[in-house]
């Protein structure tokens, strides 16, 4: 080996041995070390390679160059050859005046850090320090702030290389030699400028590779600005929240994949070189999803296996899992676009923020006019979001939707409507949500909004929802609104229902009361008649029947007097004289007893039986 960046160690001890050939010595002098080391075998049967490393300066087109040729001895006795040419410029100096574009941005990278440091406690003034860690553009500010450091660093390490490398390349001794130079020491001199030159472009090898991971970051910084239009925002909601189903669909195209790769390593990576390791199978695998076919030596080694080969290939990944994936992101976007109904477009957006910067400049003019010189420098919307926030008590999970992107509260309502059976309006009138409430020129005065940003911002928002009129009516169409259409049709003949069920159930226990009244009335008036036949018999009453009005009855103790009239009726035995002394008879004259149906009088003194076949008269009153 010509050359090798070890430094510090013993390079024989390693199995490397190293001979410095100096261009700038006489062409003499190489020769003679390359012809001396051919006569003492330095390349001999047990040498695996060689490897010759060369630093070249060109100061007209201002850059260093590396170049590697190495030679691979194998031990079949076939050689491979490789060259490679690796460059990078050369610092014309490190004055202040040239790092004014780093310095700018290593202010900028400052300054983000002091935001973010200073956002950490605010967060826990407010209790929401657990948002702020789990909140992912948190994460890649902090990433791009780190990232960014480390490219300070390694591009500060780059350019005091360089210079380092130019300063001592400039300080080694040039043609012509004298005599008496030490050549030992200066060939030691450019064995150190060789492991500058190649150390400085290690360095800035990891240096341009943390550049390019810190522009990935920073492009992923400005999907998060994008978070703030609505459509944009769309199409990122739509992206990320596949990624679950994406995830475990590469699962499935990774073994279908690897499978393929392994099938052609195994039919044609004899013959062909594309296919003779796997790496290279999953390499050609790779190209042929990209587009670029090598069939044509596939096809000359074995053309049956690998037509069907390349059949397969086609109709499982390129056509089946491709336009899966497709129709996996199509549907969760298409459910989304759905779910929200139309956004704003880009445009649209610049034209609002237009006209709000119009507004402003006419606010800041009223501020002028007013005499209100400190109010010219505020924003005319300050803390009005807290205050909406705080007036409409939103939940926190909804709180965290709204800083999300532009459709977070667009999306947490959606949510909270899907999961509602009567809908956000109906809920609003039932459970009295705030957040539901209308908004008026006098409450946002209250919140801290001069009159003339209170009257834009309602003008704003009659505007906005004029606009939005047309997805209104065209939500009142769709399925969920049809089945809660459905579900109150079925609660209002519910109600009726139960209404003429409560009205069957009210008549029938009415009239079951009354039923009840009746029988209790009735048990009461037999419980009077029994208790009247009683005292009837204790007495010896022959008749139940009343008597004639304004006439005493001897020997009841029922009424002697009433109102009621009464028709023609047969003369009653025991109610005519007893033909003794013409007098009506009375139990105490000892003659007889009263004999109660159409017997004769008994005379003897003995009571007659009681006959029950002959019917009594009835008593009917003057109506009949």
């Amino acid at each position: 080996e010509a050359y090798r960046l070890v430094t510090g160690v013993d390079l024989a001890s390693a199995g490397y041995f190293d001979a410095l050939f100096n261009i700038q010595l006489p062409a003499g002098d190489a020769i003679a070390k390359a012809t001396a080391l051919r006569k003492e075998r330095w390349l001999d049967g047990g040498a695996h390679g060689l490897d010759i490393h060369i630093l070249l300066l060109n100061l007209e087109a201002n850059f260093y160059s590396l170049v590697d040729l190495s030679f691979d001895f194998k031990f079949d006795g076939e050689q491979h050859f490789q060259s490679k040419v690796r460059v990078f410029p050369v610092t014309e100096s490190d004055s202040l005046l040239d790092s004014i574009p780093e310095l700018v941005w290593v202010v900028l990278v400052g300054i983000l850090f002091l935001q973010e440091l200073a956002q950490i406690p605010y967060m826990c003034y407010k209790g929401r320090l657990w948002e702020y860690l789990t909140d992912f553009w948190n994460f890649v500010d902090w990433v791009s702030i780190l990232l960014g450091g480390a490219v300070v660093y390694l591009g500060l390490l780059v350019s005091s290389g360089t210079v380092a490398l130019s300063t001592s390349i400039v300080g080694l001794p040039r043609p012509p030699f004298s005599a008496s130079m030490d050549v030992p020491a200066y060939e030691a001199k450019w064995a150190q400028v060789l492991d500058k030159g190649f150390a400085t472009y290690e360095v800035r090898r990891w240096y341009l590779f943390l550049l390019f991971i810190y522009a990935s970051v920073i492009t992923a910084r400005f999907l998060k600005c994008c978070v703030g239009q609505e459509k944009l925002a769309m199409i990122q909601v739509a992206v990320t929240g596949s990624f679950h189903y994406v995830f475990h669909f590469q699962i499935i195209c990774v073994v279908i994949f690897v499978n393929f790769a392994m099938g052609g390593h195994a039919l044609f990576g004899p013959e062909l070189e594309e296919w003779s390791t796997a790496a290279n199978a999953v390499s050609t695998t790779l190209r042929m999803i990209l587009g670029t076919l090598q069939f044509e030596g596939m096809y000359n080694i074995a053309p049956t296996l690998a037509t069907i080969w390349l059949l397969l290939f086609i109709f499982s990944v390129v056509f089946l899992l491709m336009n899966l994936l497709t129709a996996i992101l199509l549907d969760r976007f298409h459910t989304l676009r759905k779910t929200l109904g139309p956004t704003d477009s880009i445009f649209k957006d610049i034209k609002a923020e237009v006209r709000d910067f119009l507004w402003r400049c006419e606010w800041r003019v009223e501020q002028i006019k007013d005499g209100e010189y400190r109010e010219f420098f505020n924003n005319p919307y300050a803390d009005l979001v807290e205050g909406l926030e705080d007036e409409s008590k939103l939940s926190d999970s909804m709180m965290r939707l709204s800083r999300k992107n532009a459709l977070g509260l667009r999306i947490g309502w959606a949510m909270k409507d899907a999961q509602s059976i009567d809908g956000l309006k109906e809920d609003a009138k039932q459970f009295g949500d705030p957040a539901q409430e209308f908004v008026t020129s006098k409450g946002l005065r209250t919140l801290g909004c001069d009159p003339f940003t209170a009257e834009h911002l309602m003008e704003d928002c009659d505007d906005d929802l004029q606009a939005r009129a047309e997805q209104v009516r065209q939500w009142r169409t769709r399925s969920v609104e049809q089945v809660r259409a459905f579900y109150r049709l079925l609660r209002e003949h519910r109600e009726k229902l139960v209404n003429i069920c409560d009205k069957i159930e009210t008549g029938v226990y009415e009239e079951q009361f009354s039923v009840l009244g009746e029988y209790d009335r009735l048990q009461g008036s037999l419980e009077e008649t029994i208790a009247g036949l009683e005292e009837l018999r204790a007495f010896q009453a022959d008749s139940l029947a009343l008597p004639p009005p304004f006439l005493p009855y001897a020997g009841t103790t029922l009424r002697d007097t009433f109102t009621s009239q009464l028709v023609d009726q047969p003369v009653r035995r025991g109610t005519e004289p007893d033909g003794i002394d013409g007098e009506m008879w009375d139990p105490n004259d000892g003659v007889g007893y009263l004999a109660v149906g159409d017997q004769e009088p008994n005379l003897a003194g003995t009571p007659p039986a009681v006959e029950d076949s002959h019917v009594q008269p009835a008593l009917q009153d003057a109506g009949g």
